[in-house]
């Protein structure tokens, strides 16, 4: 890519986003799932909607905003399938605070898992950490960026998915290869959350709690894979493998391997199975 100049592309546009990738990707998994959020009053909106009901998430708490545009993320890959560079155009989120969350706590006490992302503005997620009555709450990173909205409510945190770059943010110094990752994943459990996720692109995943910690090597991927969408695909697999009361090393695992399967497709939901995650080599 030559920077400051025209480049020829091929470009495509799908729905998603974290929370909706996630949600996707656990439906597909057979589980029961619903997602609060908001969206603009566009025709990307829509489609959302559409893709949302398709794969069978309840989609009764994402409320339109006709006022606003929709959260987009722009994303541009090397021929390697490397991310070059991201965009992200996320402002609607920041109503997603303590208000917005307060109002609808009736509604969303009752399900049995809270998965979030860092997209979610600082009060939004504290309330979430924060509140009594609550169900484990699982945070999953979106960026660098946006990593240190979850510092000052780690010890609220069940479970965090996040990579060596944005892990090396919220700590405050770099970590390289999957050792870094593991050695990160357990710094993380230390400032108080009970697991910890650290994902190292095509090497594989590190995994922590409090007593102990691992890691999981991911098999051989073509060099031309890209792992666009491989990391809500880990999360996804990870959150379901915690639902199901399974250790953190076996959700490292079919988060490894759900990565695996989702490296080189062009959706970042690929129509995950349990068949393709526990057999995929």
């Amino acid at each position: 890519m030559a920077l400051g100049e025209s480049n020829p592309v091929s470009t495509s546009q799908t729905p998603g986003g974290v929370a909706a990738n996630v949600a996707v990707n656990l439906a597909s998994l057979g589980l029961s799932v619903g997602l609060a959020s908001r969206i603009g009053g566009d025709s990307s909106a829509a489609e959302l909607k559409r893709y949302l009901a398709d794969s069978g998430v309840d989609d009764a708490l994402v409320e339109v905003d006709r006022e606003a545009g929709s959260a987009t993320y722009t994303t541009i890959l090397s021929p390697e399938g490397e991310v070059v560079v991201g965009a992200a155009d996320m402002a609607l989120y920041d109503q997603l605070d303590k208000d917005y969350w307060q109002y609808r706590h009736d509604h969303i006490v009752a399900w049995d898992l809270w998965c979030i992302d860092s997209n979610l503005p600082q009060s939004g997620i504290a309330y979430l950490a924060d509140v009594g009555e609550r169900p484990r709450l699982i945070a999953v990173a979106v960026s660098p960026a946006k990593v240190s909205r979850f510092g000052s409510v780690l010890p609220g945190i069940g479970t965090l998915v996040l990579n060596l770059a944005e892990a090396g943010e919220l700590l405050g110094r770099a970590h390289h290869s999957l050792d870094g990752a593991r050695r990160a994943a357990k710094e993380i459990t230390r400032c108080g959350v009970e697991q910890a996720f650290v994902t190292a692109g095509k090497e594989g995943a590190a995994w922590a709690t409090s007593i102990d910690d691992g890691v999981v090597c991911s098999p051989p991927l073509n060099a031309a894979s890209s792992l666009s969408g491989a990391g809500d695909a880990f999360a996804a697999a990870a959150v379901a493998a915690i639902a199901m009361g399974e250790s953190a090393q076996k959700a490292a695992a079919w988060g490894v391997n759900a990565a695996g399967v989702v490296a080189g497709t062009t959706q970042a939901t690929a129509s995950l199975s349990w068949g393709q995650i526990k057999n995929f080599e």
